[in-house]
């Protein structure tokens, strides 16, 4: 049973966790047991650690009430990392990352551990946008985020982070 808040069927998951969920079993034990798998799974959670910061919604089936929930249903998700094949034929199992975007929020479909014989078990996250569109985030000065529609100087995306200098 979850700790934490539930807002629409997301579990919220406070930005003071350090460790996303979905990978909060990587220990040293773990290493030692499973060297490949490991080194995978610690760059898997290294690259969603970069993207998934501050609070987030997290859904996983075995633990919520539906496979997935329903607002992921008509998105459009784009594979972002998927296991290499050579890596696959020697540490026997498999691990993805999808995402997808709306207007308000990044959602990642996370697979982790699947093989020949079973699928990869999938745990969502969603992360909001900024809520202000074209504007300076107050913390960070030196950054401008622009939100899911064409603003001013004519960029689009989802909530793209660009420097001062455009980069």
């Amino acid at each position: 049973m979850s700790m934490h808040p539930i807002e629409n069927g997301w579990e919220i998951i406070p930005d003071s966790v350090e460790v996303i969920h979905a990978l909060s079993y990587l220990d040293s034990e773990f290493k030692d047991d499973f060297p490949l798998i490991y080194k995978e799974q610690k760059l898997i959670l290294d690259m969603l650690k970069l993207f998934i910061t501050g609070e987030y919604g997290y859904y996983f089936s075995e633990t919520h009430e539906h496979e997935r929930p329903e607002e992921l249903d008509n998105l459009e998700w784009k594979r972002v990392y998927n296991t290499p094949l050579p890596f696959y034929y020697k540490a026997g199992e498999y691990n993805s990352i999808d995402v997808a975007y709306t207007k308000e929020y990044t959602y990642y479909a996370i697979s982790l551990h699947g093989c020949d014989f079973a699928s990869a078990l999938t745990e969502y996250v969603r992360v909001r946008f900024k809520k202000y569109p074209d504007q300076v985030d107050p913390a960070d000065e030196d950054h401008i985020y622009f939100n899911a529609e064409e603003s001013e100087n004519g960029v689009t995306g989802p909530a793209e982070y660009y420097d001062e200098n455009g980069l």
